[in-house]
């Protein structure tokens, strides 16, 4: 809907690691290993893809976060967002892989210039998840 209008809002859409904004193999894999066919998002796969992130990051093994804190590569997501049609998750998880960006770190950096945000209403609702996302949303 917001593609149709003549006036083009910054919009980010906030999610999980797990909705698809971790695009780091390992950290996803972890995750997929703990659920069954079939099953939602289960607290384990949550638990399990935020530990290997943080393990990933601690170890400076992640090329995706890397890729974000490298010179110039802040700038380059904000510019790209500045130009382009508001982005769903599917598109920033693709922009983070070719870019070698990571995209949900990107998505909430992105948020402090955005001018609507999309997110789940638990980042609304609960403080510790609202503090965490560091961002005024309303």
């Amino acid at each position: 809907e917001l593609r149709g209008l003549p006036y083009t809002p910054r919009t980010v859409v906030l999610g999980s690691r797990e909705s698809g904004l971790c695009v780091h193999e390992l950290a996803m894999g972890v995750a997929a290993g703990g659920a069954e066919e079939g099953e939602g998002e289960s607290g384990f796969e949550q638990m399990a893809t935020r530990q290997s992130c943080r393990q990933l990051r601690r170890n400076r093994s992640c090329q995706y976060y890397a890729g974000l804190e490298a010179t110039g590569a802040a700038e380059a997501v904000a510019s790209h967002f500045r130009k382009c049609a508001p982005w769903d998750i599917e598109e920033a998880a693709s922009y983070g892989l070719s870019k070698c960006v990571c995209p949900y770190y990107a998505t909430h950096a992105l948020a402090q210039h955005a001018d609507l945000i999309f997110c789940p209403y638990n980042y609304i609702i609960d403080p510790s998840v609202r503090r965490s996302a560091e961002t005024c949303m309303l």
